[in-house]
């Protein structure tokens, strides 16, 4: 992952990414999610954090009210067309798409192009398009940027727009970074290097992206994400790989306790 977040990094500066330059999200929980961000942020880009369930025209919204000019996504029709509806009528102009299919084990990956070919979206060979493999594999040179963490903006994450159009936060490398050294200390007796996260919660909202994904790299813990929250899922995962945090909402608990089968799944990890 370390290799493939300096390479992204290298192939995002290869493009023009930089400070000032805002880069979007538009995935749900996967590895090229936690992968592009750090690398935007290493190559001195603005991670601009997106919704997977809005409608184009919040997307376009989101896309104009913070500049974004490059969207990372993935090749799935739940989520690309709604992307590439904003290109060339918005401030977006670059569109990276990587195939969903490339983080799976390889049995897993061809299954997934056999049984799933239908949620597989078809990606234009232009030059608004850039597939994510090319952009690992460009061979760039990752060049050393100068952050300065009180002011230099990591995030742009827009509020849920509950009371009226959502709205960006800016957070600095200095916000980012005091938020998730709080969240370890909070959770005394953390194991540096031996925990295991479970990633139900969505990572584009401000506390996945704290409390599984920045708390993970802080603490050297596992990563066991999953796209959604799939109740059946979350119980066959905990009960086989021991996870030890699992940060979340009531109803996801709650869910975990009204399960009929409970009993069944060994939780105590």
């Amino acid at each position: 992952v370390a290799a493939c977040n300096s390479a992204t990094a290298a192939g995002l500066q290869a493009i023009g990414v930089g400070e000032g330059v805002r880069v979007g999200l538009f995935m749900p929980n996967c590895p090229q999610f936690v992968i592009s961000y750090y690398a935007i942020l290493k190559a001195g880009g603005t991670v601009v954090n997106y919704n997977p369930l809005y409608s184009v025209p919040e997307i376009a919204h989101q896309v104009n009210d913070s500049s974004t000019s490059i969207m990372i996504t993935l090749a799935l029709n739940a989520l690309y067309p709604k992307v590439a509806a904003c290109l060339g009528n918005t401030a977006l102009k670059t569109v990276i798409v990587s195939q969903f299919e490339e983080a799976l084990p390889p049995i897993k990956r061809v299954a997934f192009r056999l049984l799933k070919r239908k949620d597989i979206a078809r990606i234009p060979q232009d030059e608004k398009h850039l597939s994510f493999q090319a952009m690992l594999a460009s061979g760039a040179t990752l060049r050393p940027v100068a952050i300065h963490p009180a002011s230099h903006v990591a995030v742009l994450q827009y509020t849920g727009g509950t009371t009226g159009v959502p709205k960006g936060a800016v957070l600095t490398h200095m916000n980012i970074y005091a938020n998730t050294v709080q969240c370890g200390l909070w959770f005394t007796g953390l194991r540096h290097g031996e925990e295991i996260i479970v990633g139900a919660l969505p990572l584009f909202h401000v506390f996945a992206m704290t409390t599984v994904m920045n708390l993970s790299l802080h603490t050297g813990s596992t990563m066991l994400l999953h796209p959604r929250f799939v109740l059946q899922n979350i119980l066959r995962d905990v009960h086989r790989k021991r996870p030890t945090l699992m940060p979340g909402v009531p109803t996801m608990f709650a869910a975990l306790n009204n399960h009929p089968d409970i009993g069944k799944y060994d939780l105590s990890s």
